[in-house]
This record gives C-alpha cells, sequence and structure tokens, in this order.
C-alpha cells in the first residue's frame, strides 16, 4: 500500500543524501506490484513513483 512507497521512497532519499557516490546521473524510482490500492497510486503519484503493474502503468515513469 502507501506505506510501501513511503518506505521504498524515503529509504532512496536516504541513499542519495548518505552515499551519493553510490548513485550515478538520475535515479529512477519504481516499485512493481501485482496488486496496488488506490492509496498507494495516490502516494506514488504525489512522490513522483513510479508504479507499475505486469500489464499495466499505474502511475508514469518520471523522466
Amino acid at each position: 500500500g502507501a506505506r510501501t512507497v513511503r518506505s521504498v521512497d524515503d529509504k532512496l532519499d536516504e541513499l542519495r543524501r548518505r552515499y551519493p557516490e553510490h548513485l550515478r546521473g538520475r535515479v529512477l524510482k519504481v516499485v512493481y506490484t501485482m496488486w496496488a490500492t488506490e492509496d498507494a497510486v495516490e502516494e506514488a503519484e504525489r512522490r513522483g513513483v513510479w508504479l507499475l503493474k505486469a500489464l499495466e502503468d499505474l502511475t508514469p515513469p518520471n523522466l
């Protein structure tokens, strides 16, 4: 759900802040799921996280 999206986003932000040398260029935040709740889709849109399922993109990639 939304908690997973927040967790991924927060961990990537911390990685970027603490270890920027491990990341080159742009970071594409992606959560791949089999099933997503509406609140997860809303949270992903709000945070710029690409949320996708096997057959469809639930939010657009932030390119």
